[in-house]
């Protein structure tokens, strides 16, 4: 990211979120709601094993947990691709039927995923099973979490 230091440290990144994951969905949020102009460049992430791939998809795991609750508390994150289809699927009525189906394929994901040559369309399919089951949750649960 370039960025001028004038503006970040006017908007900076939020460090006191809970978990792992999304800082950088709520920095942009900010910087749009002040019409700060953002250029978003094709810069594909290549991973190459620094972390186990377990501990890779935890991660993910606590990014989505970050995702569903700048949504819910900050109405936040619905610019992204995941929000925007699992509120898709929730608006349509099929939440329960999809949350049901993925779970039936969490083994054979989770094995895809760990194996030497993971499909990223998997990856987006254990995704949108998380931030489901996480929209799904009663607030007061979720509150007593943070």
């Amino acid at each position: 990211m370039l960025i001028q230091a004038s503006v970040f440290r006017q908007f900076g990144l939020d460090e006191n979120l809970t978990r792992y994951g999304h800082e950088d969905t709520k920095f942009g949020w900010l910087l749009r709601q002040a019409q700060v102009p953002v250029r978003h460049l094709d810069n594909p992430v290549l991973h190459d094993g620094l972390e186990p791939a377990a501990v890779f998809l935890e991660k993910s795991h606590q990014a989505v947990r970050n995702l569903a609750l700048l949504y819910r508390h900050e109405q936040l994150g619905a610019e992204t691709r995941l929000m925007r289809l699992a509120l898709q699927v929730c608006r349509t009525g099929l939440s329960k039927f999809v949350q049901t189906s993925l779970r039936l394929l969490l083994p054979a994901l989770r094995r895809n995923l760990l194996s030497e040559s993971p499909n990223l369309r998997q990856f987006d399919l254990l995704k949108l099973y998380w931030l489901l089951q996480e929209l799904s949750q009663p607030l007061e649960r979720e509150k007593a979490r943070l």
